[in-house]
């Protein structure tokens, strides 16, 4: 059993380890720190051509929509390019006629687009192409066709894109 003094004895040398993983911290971060204020500006340089060139990248497809009809997207060096269908809003004017015609058209969806209590599901029902909506009686608002342009995620693109974040405030 261990005595007051003993004990003592191990609090100043815990203090004194955990002072010591304080100070190995904080040179760390301090290094991190120096290393990303190096870095900046050739990152936020890159940052500035990748934006540049995304714009003209965006205008090359809106100017050519008629590359994308089928396939609506292609990956072209593990950059997806070309156009999706934007989500726009639903307008359900009788929530009861369309779950009718969701029970006869879609018997199978039944349980992804209707609400247990018996009302459609909007961020469902959004996702179905607007040829669907009409047949079920819903009128779409503002789905119109936006340029995507996205990466093919790597390994490393949550670490570039969390350093960005904190580094220039932007995300890739």
């Amino acid at each position: 059993m261990a005595d007051l003094t003993e004990i003592e004895k191990l609090a100043k040398e815990y203090a004194g380890a955990r002072a010591s993983l304080h100070l190995a911290a904080g040179q760390l971060d301090e290094q991190m720190t120096n290393l990303k204020k190096k870095a900046l500006p050739k990152i936020a340089a890159r940052a500035m051509f990748l934006g540049a060139i995304g714009k003209q990248l965006e205008a090359a497809i809106e100017e050519s929509p008629e590359l994308f009809k089928k396939p609506r997207t292609q990956v072209m060096h593990n950059i997806k390019v070309g156009f999706q269908k934007q989500s726009g809003t639903i307008e359900i004017k009788d929530a009861k006629s369309v779950i009718i015609k969701i029970r006869k058209l879609f018997p199978r969806r039944v349980k992804d687009l209707i609400q247990v209590k018996e009302t459609p599901i909007k961020a469902a029902l959004n996702k179905l192409p607007v040829a669907d909506c009409r047949k079920l009686g819903i009128t779409v608002h503002d789905a119109t066709d936006v340029v995507v342009i996205t990466a093919v995620k790597t390994d490393t693109d949550k670490l570039v894109e969390a350093f960005l974040k904190e580094a220039v405030g932007n995300k890739s």
